[in-house]
């Protein structure tokens, strides 16, 4: 058991916490919140785009991410966007998918935060790896509006 955990164990129980619960660890989160601007156009791909890199000796995992629109994206089974969440290793290699979220299931409500489904075993973020993100649009794709990506990290 890391060091870290034994911490968390030892604080929840001075606080009656018999075991580490979800609730109890999100106090020790990461969270890292990045503004985006609307897509240039309905078709318009963002290519893999570094926008997190891991600045701890030690791994993290993403354990939640989240976008948050400012205004609807109304669902088309036809003409959608993938929101995916890419990593690296730290060490220039190509990056590997964690996380990914379309807009072909449901629409978007304004300013509620749409989750991403995240890839086991994929979400593990090196010291010193980065996170990139990348909108590929399907048909003719669905312009995105200016939206907030909320990502939660934690020791892994």
């Amino acid at each position: 058991m890391s060091n870290t955990k034994v911490l968390l164990n030892r604080l929840g129980g001075a606080f009656g916490q018999e075991e580490l619960t979800e609730d109890f660890q999100q106090l020790f989160d990461v969270p890292h919140v990045l503004a985006v601007a609307a897509d240039a156009a309905a078709s318009t791909n963002t290519a893999n785009t570094k926008m997190w890199s891991n600045p701890f000796d030690y791994p993290l995992v993403l354990v939640s991410a989240k976008v948050n629109p400012a205004s609807i994206v109304t669902t088309n089974a036809t003409d959608y966007a993938t929101y995916t969440l890419y990593r690296d290793d730290g060490a220039n290699t190509a990056a590997v998918a964690c996380a990914a979220v379309a807009s072909n299931a449901a629409s978007w409500a304004e300013d509620i935060a749409q989750a991403f489904t995240l890839t086991a075993g994929n979400c593990v973020i090196a010291a010193g790896a980065n996170v990139f993100r990348n909108i590929l649009k399907a048909g003719n794709g669905v312009q995105l509006p200016v939206h907030t990506l909320q990502l939660r990290f934690r020791r892994a």
